[in-house]
């Protein structure tokens, strides 16, 4: 991650086959170093279960270095279109709990994006849908556009990724979403990142610079 041409975190992903579960599930352990002020990180270490049905299950603790303020992040879909998402830091004496109906609360996740979950005609800008945004604890009304078809390679690697537009108030940018056999993933993104969208905190880039596979 970079802002203004300097670097300012990292995050590592790392993607396997869950056996353990009672049904097939991908699962990504997320571990990051972001810097959000001088001097002021956040440090993530995130847990999240992928199925037929997207993001079905999500762990994640967030500690800001300054003042040691833990943020936990959970959530689970529950009977296919019902999801509980639970947010609570340090100071809290109870966590804060959303019920939220699929497709309807919202359509997909911050923490997981499936751009072709439907029809989208490339050019034309649709205002009709909802994102989770996952670190926020709120749903936000969503613009998309899907712009292109790109090749990125890395480490010998070439994804075929989905150019899209994105606008949900807090993330205003264009990312490229690309897929492999453990389903879909962010290999770039260019954005403008603000709390509050009147008052923009800055841009930001996430750039995927390593892909690695392995084999049992």
């Amino acid at each position: 991650m970079r802002t203004a041409g300097a670097d300012i975190g990292g995050i590592q992903s790392t993607r396997q086959v869950d056996q353990t579960q009672n049904t097939l599930l991908i699962k990504d352990e997320i571990y990051g170093v972001i810097g959000i002020a001088d001097g002021v990180e956040v440090n993530n270490t995130e847990t999240l279960w992928i199925g037929a049905r997207g993001a079905e299950k999500y762990q994640g603790e967030f500690v800001q270095t300054n003042n040691d303020t833990i943020t936990n992040i959970s959530f689970q879909l529950r009977n296919d279109n019902f999801l509980d998402y639970y947010y609570q830091t340090s100071y809290d004496s109870s966590p804060y709990h959303l019920e939220l109906f699929k497709g309807v609360d919202y359509h997909w996740s911050t923490i997981y994006i499936d751009p072709t979950n439907r029809e989208l005609e490339q050019g034309v800008t649709y205002n009709d849908r909802k994102v989770l945004d996952v670190s926020f604890a709120r749903t936000m009304n969503l613009t998309e556009k899907f712009l292109r078809m790109e090749n990125y390679t890395v480490d010998g690697y070439t994804f075929e990724c989905h150019v899209m537009e994105i606008d949900y108030g807090h993330v205003i940018g264009e990312i490229w979403v690309a897929k492999d056999e453990l389903g879909w993933f962010l290999v770039y993104e260019d954005a403008t990142a603000t709390q509050d969208p009147t008052a923009p905190e800055g841009a930001f880039e996430l750039v995927m610079d390593s892909y690695t596979r392995t084999t049992n």
